[in-house]
This record gives C-alpha cells, structure tokens and sequence, in this order.
C-alpha cells in the first residue's frame, strides 16, 4: 500500500518494513542510499548467485545503489580485486577470501548508476576495500570489516584502525566519505555526553565497549560520524545482530564525513533483505546528487590561413 502526504513523500508499506522515498524533483535530484550486510557467506546449496541475486532484488526494490558486503568467504584467483556481473546492471567487486585469510573477505555490490562514476577501486588490505567516484561531488566510499570484540590481538585491531584513519584523511577534504561496515563495535548513549560532536543520542546501547570506543576515536581523529545516532527509530530498526541466545546488539554501521552528516535523512536496519545471516542490512539515505562531470569543451579560433595568398592582406603581416 502507498500513500503521499502534503510533503510530496510517499511512503510504501510492507508488513515488516516502511521504506519513505522522496519524488524525484525537476532537476533529477535523487537520494543515494548505501548499504552495509555481513552475509557470513555467499556460499550455498543454491550457488553463489542465489543470494546475490535475492540481495539485489531487494537492492533495486529499495532504491539501493551500494551495499558493502562482509565474510563473502569466495576464493579468487587474483591478490588484488576480481570482478563479476551477477546480473545485467550490478557489478559485485570482491577481494580474496583465502584460507590464510582471518577475515573471509570484504566486497562491494553496486548498480550501473554507480559504476558509471568509477574512478578507481583499490583493496587496502583484507579488511578493507575503497571506492573512489567521480562527478560533482567526488565520492569515496570504504567497506570494511572489524576484528571482533573477543579478538584477543591488539595488535590486529590497531593495525585496521591505523589503515583506516590514514586512508581517510588522504581523501581530499571536500570529498564525499562513506565507510559501512561490520565494525563490531558498540557505541552506547552514555558517550553522547562525552563526544556530542560524535556521537548522536539515539543508540541501541547503553554503554560503549571497548571497540566502540575505537570506532569513536577514529571519528574524531578521521572527522567522520556514525549515521544511526542522528535518527530516533524504533528499537527493532536498530540493532542489527542476533547471537545464539537470541541476544540483540548494534555492530554494523555506516559513517560519513562530518561536513556532510546534516546531508543524512534516514538510517535503520530492516530484514527486507535476507539470506539466512545473523546479520541484519544495513541502510542510510544521504541527499546528495550524483551526476558525472562533462568535460568542457575548449573553444578554439580556427584561422583561415588560404587569405594570406592575398596581397592586400599580406601587406598588414609584412615586417618592415
């Protein structure tokens, strides 16, 4: 069922989920929303296209353009980033998920609208991909996949953080950031009286655990803010991981640069989108036109070179 109020919104009802979709204005303004799913695995009786094929059924239901996915656990042949089309107008970009490899991988699902704006693709390491987009304005856009709160390596931990933090400040300071992900990380409203400028007071939590608080000093030392805490949801629309004992947590989360976090109009987690993960998709809406750049053309004088074969015009171009 649909309706549309005074504001020009309409709002589409599901029994599990209400999705609010602005109306594209005159100009072809339209929302990007970004995407962030740790599928445990893409590996299943059905093939791996069976579940990338549900994730962007949903994807395009939903008005999806990107979804960075986690623990894909596909081998690939290549170090680097091998690339597939699971379906005419998605690319799916993975890096390797090796045996040697603790994380089972990071990789991006993306539309056509997107991948027309690609300007490059670059595996950081095996927790980290990023995506860098052309067009005005410019677009990064980082998933990645955090060691879990019961990893007993500090090491590992401050080396993903330390990655992280570098490569977001190497991106231009007038570039759009977005980096979503399993983080691991649970951040509580008592740390909203603390980092205000940070965190928003609108968490699933109480108290910060100690990745969380990782994750809040990489904010604000990278000057990036975790899109859940601006919204006042439900708390069925927040937490996004279920354990074993039916316990819920708040783990997976997208973030954006500071200066554009007044650009975020929405962000929850739904069940809409399911392929037998623990794990619930993550979703934010960000108000920001992606269009690509043309090139202007130079203008050049074209001279008629055949009028100087006439006398009179030589006369103005002799040297005395």
């Amino acid at each position: 069922m649909t309706e549309c109020d005074e504001s020009g919104i309409t709002r589409s009802h599901t029994a599990d989920d209400i999705v609010w979709r602005h109306k594209a204005s005159r100009k072809g303004k339209r929302d990007f929303k970004i995407g962030t799913y740790n599928v445990r695995t893409l590996r299943d009786s059905g093939g791996i296209r069976h579940k990338i094929q549900r994730i962007i059924i949903g994807c395009e239901e939903y008005s999806v353009d990107f979804v960075a996915l986690q623990e894909h656990r596909l081998q690939t042949d290549c170090e680097g980033i091998q690339f597939d089309t699971p379906k005419p107008g998605w690319t799916l970009a993975c890096s390797d998920a090796s045996s040697t490899a603790e994380c089972h991988g990071v990789a991006m699902l993306y539309s056509q609208r997107v991948a027309a704006m690609v300007t490059s693709l670059e595996k950081i390491s095996d927790r980290i991909m990023v995506m860098h987009l052309g067009g005005n304005p410019r677009l990064s856009i980082i998933s990645a996949y955090a060691p879990t709160e019961s990893d007993k390596n500090e090491g590992l931990k401050d080396k993903f953080y330390d990655d992280l933090e570098k490569l977001i400040i190497s991106i231009p300071p007038h570039t759009v950031v977005l980096a979503a992900g399993d983080f691991n990380a649970r951040i509580g409203n008592s740390s909203h009286p603390v980092h205000p400028r940070i965190v928003g007071g609108y968490c699933y939590h109480e108290l910060t655990n100690n990745n969380g608080q990782r994750l809040i000093d990489l904010c604000e030392s990278a000057g990036m803010r975790p899109a859940h805490g601006r919204f006042q949801h439900q708390r069925r629309h927040l937490y996004t991981y279920t354990d074993p004992r039916a316990e819920k947590y708040q783990l997976d989360h997208i973030l954006i640069r500071a200066k554009w976090y007044s650009s975020l109009t929405d962000c929850r987690a739904f069940n809409s989108i399911d392929v037998g993960s623990d794990h619930r998709f993550v979703s934010a809406k960000i108000r920001i036109r992606l269009r690509v750049t043309r090139s202007s053309k130079l203008r050049r004088d074209v001279f008629n070179t055949s009028r100087l074969d006439d006398a009179l015009v030589q006369r103005f171009f002799d040297l005395e």
